[in-house]
């Protein structure tokens, strides 16, 4: 197996419960591994790695638990184990991840007390578009009739290109005394 194609996902993390790992890869790999914020002499190479279960097709090609009870073999098996070692090594300790659950918590409760102080408004968008034409008429209010009568029968469609500007406008907008976020208006 090419260390390249070999994909690894983490399917359970509950190491802010009780370390553990649990994850799958492909062509039938699973691994479970118990993971602890820090390296001891039990783990593995004295890392923080205790406990590692890896199965192809459900047969287990790795097992360490404290100690050594199946060590990878063939070189397929080696790559499998490095990769699985590597990708568990990369995780953040567990005391990182309830920090950050606790950061995230956090920045979500600013953000509900900040949208709390926040009002609505309506903005209206009004563009602009604009199209000169040239018309005979006696006098001025002749030719905008003219003009007119000829735009309502869909002589002219005014489109992009005649794009001129547009104004914003916004409006506060006014809510029942007792409404709350979600309710009708």
């Amino acid at each position: 197996m090419n260390d390249n194609k070999m994909m690894l996902k983490i399917t359970s993390d509950t190491r802010n419960r009780d370390y553990w790992i649990k994850g799958v890869g492909n062509n039938g790999i699973t691994f479970s591994a118990k993971i602890f914020d820090e390296g001891s002499e039990l783990g593995i190479d004295n890392g923080r790695i205790s406990k590692l279960d890896i199965r192809v097709d459900n047969k287990t090609i790795v097992n360490f638990d404290r100690g050594w009870d199946v060590g990878p073999k063939s070189p397929e098996q080696k790559v499998i184990y490095t990769a699985i070692v590597s990708k568990l090594n990369q995780l953040s300790p567990a005391h990182k991840l309830e920090s950050a659950v606790h950061q995230t918590m956090l920045e979500k409760l600013e953000a509900a007390k900040e949208k709390a102080s926040m009002r609505e408004f309506e903005v209206t968008i009004t563009e602009t578009l604009q199209m000169t034409i040239t018309v005979d008429a006696k006098d001025q209010c002749e030719a905008e009739i003219i003009v007119e009568e000829r735009w309502n029968d869909s002589e002219f469609i005014l489109d992009a290109e005649h794009f001129k500007g547009a104004k914003f406008e916004a409006v506060a907008v006014k809510r029942e005394v007792g409404a709350r976020d979600g309710d009708e208006r």
